[in-house]
């Protein structure tokens, strides 16, 4: 099996070496072949000329650079779009999402359309904890079904489950959160995040995303349905015979 680990990247120069070497660390004894997919989200910092140094390092790794940032909800599209994988497997590329559970994901992946890495450690202020519960409980209410409490951003997945979710039509808000609407079976393991450095997002932004989000499963009249298409500015790596 494939599996394409596609990574939105925004401001991450400093973490992306440290992150991709524990993600090659943590495949290599894996029976699976991957590929590794780093989506620079319209960074203005040295994101893109890292990734570019990290492609010419390691042929395994294909990169994709957003003409503007879109946020890494509506990044991660780009990546699938051009991932060649069975599956695909998100994660952040802080190290907030530790490398080391890939594995794990692996091995419970057998079966199941979709395994998602649950946060076992709660969000840490108050503000966020209260944030963080009143969002999944609206998803819930309104209709969401594989939400694990507490979320996960950090998931791998059937081709397929993309497909189906394609298929129907990218909204937006948390695409992930749309994407395993669209799993059959799924399963959760715990674990706690890697770095925990503090949220750059702010009050606002959660409820702007809250509303987005929500309007995928009912109707709000003041919330754009379709996603806009992504633009790429850019291709490297082992995307180059992607490059359209």
């Amino acid at each position: 099996m494939l599996v394409s680990i596609i990574i939105p990247c925004f401001q991450n120069e400093r973490q992306l070496p440290q992150t991709v070497e524990e993600i090659l660390t943590s495949t290599d004894q894996l029976a699976e072949d991957f590929e590794l997919i780093l989506v620079d989200d319209g960074s203005n910092d040295g994101t893109w000329k890292t990734i570019q140094k990290l492609t010419q390092k390691f042929d395994a790794i294909g990169a994709i650079k957003l003409k503007k940032n879109i946020g890494a909800y509506n990044a991660l599209l780009a990546g699938f779009e051009y991932a060649k994988g069975e599956a695909f497997l998100v994660m952040a590329a802080d190290g907030d999402d530790p490398p080391k559970l890939i594995p794990d994901l692996i091995k419970a992946f057998r079966g199941v359309d979709a395994v998602l890495a649950n946060r076992a450690s709660p969000e840490k202020t108050a503000t966020n904890r209260t944030v963080s519960s009143l969002f999944y409980r609206t998803l819930r209410l309104a209709g969401a079904k594989n939400i694990p409490k507490g979320g996960s951003d950090f998931l791998i997945m059937k081709r397929v489950v993309y497909e189906r979710c394609k298929a129907y039509g990218f909204r937006s808000g948390n695409t992930l959160i749309q994407l395993v609407q669209f799993a059959e079976c799924v399963k959760a393991i715990p674990y706690r995040k890697g770095k925990s450095k503090p949220t750059s997002w702010s009050f606002t932004a959660k409820l702007r995303l809250l509303f987005q989000t929500l309007n995928q499963f009912v109707w709000l009249p003041f919330v754009a349905k379709n996603l806009l298409p992504f633009e790429v500015e850019q291709i490297d790596g082992s995307l180059r015979s992607f490059d359209k």
